[in-house]
């Protein structure tokens, strides 16, 4: 384990009993004990933000120098919104090395490219010779002429700042833009508000950052107070699985996640209307969200229908969320047509079809064993080990399919179950979850959302219950901070990471089970 996880392991296990001794002990509030618990919470928490930043280390690009921008995601995210309607989901990669075939002819040093992912199929690389040839015209016909040389200006940018051939070899190997056209209407506008260079380069981060911290953190506080907030920045910061490291300096990359979390904030005021539109725009942005939404949405249903005064709160939810998410919607379809959606249908159904390293869901616990590791997956020889190595894991999960379908309707139906029982924010979370866990296989950094589980459980005085899933979250946090360091081989280290998340979210739905049945008639939904 390095110092830097060391550090983040200690911050992890101080901070949970700064955040849980106050309920353990039950420290007079204002007394000396109590006061002395709640600075050295705050210092843990402000320190885990810091170290979220990798203590105001960032991203280290050797003698490029460090900065706070992650070089590859800014490529796709912002580049990727700021060109959406000329690039859409397939023409990234190939339109990016015809520009910059064409500023080699300017006289501008550009990275040595052998091969290029296509974006149409997720198993296929081209050689770069052949995109130079065959997608000129295609790429000068989608782009007006002027926005053609504002590209190439944008990417000579990049180049100026890392003009690194293992960069750029791998940036186009990835997988492109996954957004729905419904982030485009927000991030395509403000992309193109933003001029670049060295600078904005080094502030863009700041929108996701500014957001979270700032902006989230005003709400939680308002809506839960200070110890639930130091709870949530101590989990932000030191989560591996949304480390900066994967998406940190990116741009208008956490959105959804601010939305969800202004959204549940505003569900604990009980401004229904306004939680349901940001639950709607979070959905939006990324589609899994809705997950969220809908667990949020089982207990005001429920109280809905036992008792005609809690109807108002669940339709002004319901109805929140659908116009904003329809809006949006509707906009995407206007601003940049129907064909953009066919586009991501497509794409994203392909990409989730496919079982990747560091994605974490029941389908990659069911297929696990130590006997799956050690994989190379670049370059044309890699693309088809890869499509082997899925095709062995799906044989694999097809031998006991029926079983594995049975487990994962019973996860899900028991976070149901308990929801009806709970608050509109744990709902969403237990539901969310289970959801994302059981039914998709997501990438390790959108379980951000576990900054989440101090926030929606936090309670005084606390029952027993909220109290070990309180635990959990703070045992999980260490448990992702130790398991990486157990074995070299993503691999093998993912599948041991998947059986944390798993037990955390079982240890999670047992406990909200056991507390709905306490209080199965308690009439308290909120």
């Amino acid at each position: 384990m390095t110092s830097f996880d060391l550090s983040r392991l200690l911050l992890t296990v101080f901070g949970g009993l700064f955040f849980l001794a106050p309920l353990v002990y039950s420290l007079p509030r204002g007394s000396r004990s109590w006061q002395i618990n709640r600075l050295l919470l705050v210092v843990t928490a402000l320190a885990s933000l810091h170290a979220y930043t990798r203590f105001g280390a960032y991203h280290d690009y050797g003698r490029y120098g460090r900065h706070t921008y992650h070089y590859h995601e800014l490529f796709h995210y912002f580049l990727g919104a700021r060109y959406y309607p000329e690039l859409g989901y397939r023409r990234l990669y190939d339109c990016s090395y015809v520009a910059l075939k064409e500023l080699e002819g300017e006289g501008v040093a550009i990275p040595e490219i052998a091969e290029i992912r296509s974006l149409k199929e997720i198993l296929t690389s081209v050689p770069a010779s052949q995109v130079a040839e065959s997608m000129k015209a295609p790429c000068h016909e989608a782009f007006p002429p002027a926005r053609w040389k504002g590209f190439k200006a944008d990417l000579t940018v990049f180049l100026q700042v890392g003009n690194e051939t293992t960069w750029w070899r791998h940036m186009l190997f990835d997988h492109g833009l996954n957004p729905p056209p419904s982030w485009a209407i927000v991030a395509y506008p403000l992309a193109n508000l933003i001029p670049l260079n060295h600078t904005t380069m080094d502030l863009l981060p700041y929108i996701d950052m500014g957001a979270i911290f700032l902006l989230c953190g005003y709400f939680i506080f308002r809506a839960f107070g200070l110890n639930a907030l130091c709870g949530f920045f101590i989990i932000f910061g030191n989560n591996w699985l949304s480390d900066y490291y994967w998406t940190g300096g990116s741009f208008y990359r956490q959105e959804w996640f601010v939305y969800l979390t202004l959204a549940l904030c505003l569900l604990k005021q009980e401004r229904f209307r306004t939680a349901g539109a940001l639950m709607g725009v979070s959905a939006a942005m990324r589609i899994f969200p809705t997950f969220f939404a809908v667990g949020a949405a089982i207990p005001l249903a429920f109280a809905a229908w036992r008792y005609t005064s809690r109807r108002r709160a669940f339709f002004d939810y319901a109805l929140g969320g659908a116009v904003t998410f329809a809006t949006l919607v509707i906009l995407s379809v206007l601003v940049f047509g129907l064909e953009r959606w066919h586009e991501f249908a497509y794409k994203i159904s392909r990409h989730n079809s496919f079982l990747f390293v560091m994605h974490i869901g029941f389908d990659k616990l069911a297929v696990f064993s130590k006997d799956i590791g050690n994989q190379n997956f670049w370059w044309a020889p890699g693309l088809e080990n890869f499509g082997k190595w899925n095709a062995m894991l799906r044989a694999k999960y097809a031998e006991h399919a029926t079983w594995f379908s049975l487990i994962k309707a019973l996860g899900i139906g028991s976070a149901v179950v308990a929801a009806t029982r709970a608050t509109p924010v744990a709902a969403s979370i237990l539901v969310g979850w289970s959801m994302l866990f059981f039914w998709q296989v997501p990438a390790n950094y959108y379980y951000v959302f576990l900054a989440l589980l101090p926030v929606v459980f936090y309670r005084e005085p606390i029952e027993g219950e909220d109290f070990v899933r309180l635990v959990i979250a703070f045992v999980l946090i260490a448990a992702l901070l130790i398991l990486p360091t157990q074995s070299p081989d993503g691999i093998i280290h993912n599948g041991y990471i998947n059986w944390a998340v798993c037990l955390a979210l079982i240890g999670s739905v047992g406990a909200a089970f056991v507390a709905a049945c306490r209080h199965w008639d308690s009439t308290d939904t909120h």
